[in-house]
């Protein structure tokens, strides 16, 4: 490694580090998506070294996962940056993120009045875990006076084993795969219709680069364009056309030993 590759890696390295650190004052005001990323590449990597001659599936496909977070739908830069770091599987967080709630925005109010709600024993316990920096203090007191002010319905949920996670990941990617393929499947098709549109011409084509100049790139343009009128015959169902068309060009530039060389690398001949 020479010492620019070291510098860039290490000025990565930093910047990485330095998005990290953010989400320790995250997970401070009550954030713990980031605890249940953890949570989920620890199980992960116990997954991944299952072994299902020795091992128990109960020890860990059966644990229930931790307090679900909200926000695990929508991620923070340093929370994306955290899954691609320890290479959390995307369809397993797509999984978590199912029965995650919207992160509630930070709700503007008048906090002065809703204090005195406070019982003296509250105060003095809110207060000193402010001061101790506890996780979640300032984000608990936010809501407990909140809730002075309107009371809104909690929603319970079932925790969700880890071998649940696992299943619903397993499908989320199967649909995914689908997907790309009909994405794939369609975008074939929009080429060779297009395609067939300037058959004709392509063929054309073909004939002015072997007509030309005796080169490689001309050789290997030839051939590129053979290659997209293979598929486009098999699209079309006119395979034997094509075979036909392309063994006619093989006769008459016979005497070109490199040409030749490639239409039998294709079969073609």
């Amino acid at each position: 490694m020479n010492e620019e590759e070291g510098y860039d890696e290490w000025m990565e390295e930093r910047a990485l580090l330095s998005t990290l650190g953010r989400l320790r004052d995250d997970i401070l005001q009550g954030d713990t998506r980031a605890l249940y990323l953890a949570w989920l590449k620890a199980m992960s990597q116990e997954s991944d070294d299952y072994d299902e001659d020795e091992d128990d599936p109960d020890n860990f496909f059966n644990d229930p996962e931790p307090s679900l977070p909200e926000g695990l739908k929508k991620l923070t830069p340093p929370l994306k940056a955290l899954a691609d770091f320890f290479e959390i599987d995307p369809f397993l967080i797509s999984a978590a993120s199912e029965r995650s709630p919207d992160l509630t925005p930070l709700q503007q109010a008048d906090f002065a009045p809703l204090i005195s709600h406070l019982t003296r024993q509250e105060g003095d316990e809110f207060l000193l875990k402010i001061v101790n920096t506890e996780p979640g203090a300032v984000t608990a007191l936010r809501k407990k006076l909140l809730s002075f002010e309107k009371s809104l319905p909690k929603v319970e949920t079932t925790p969700r084993t880890f071998g649940e996670l696992l299943e619903t990941a397993e499908k989320l990617r199967q649909a995914e795969s689908r997907r790309q393929a009909e994405a794939k499947r369609k975008k074939h098709i929009a080429e060779m219709q297009q395609l067939a549109k300037r058959e004709g011409h392509t063929w054309q084509e073909i004939e002015n680069l072997l007509e030309g100049r005796h080169t490689a790139s001309n050789y290997e343009y030839a051939t590129t364009l053979l290659s997209k009128l293979q598929q486009l015959a098999e699209f079309q169902g006119t395979q034997a056309n094509f075979m036909t068309r392309v063994r006619e060009l093989g006769e008459r530039y016979k005497k070109r030993t490199a040409l030749i060389d490639r239409l039998k690398k294709k079969g073609w001949i």
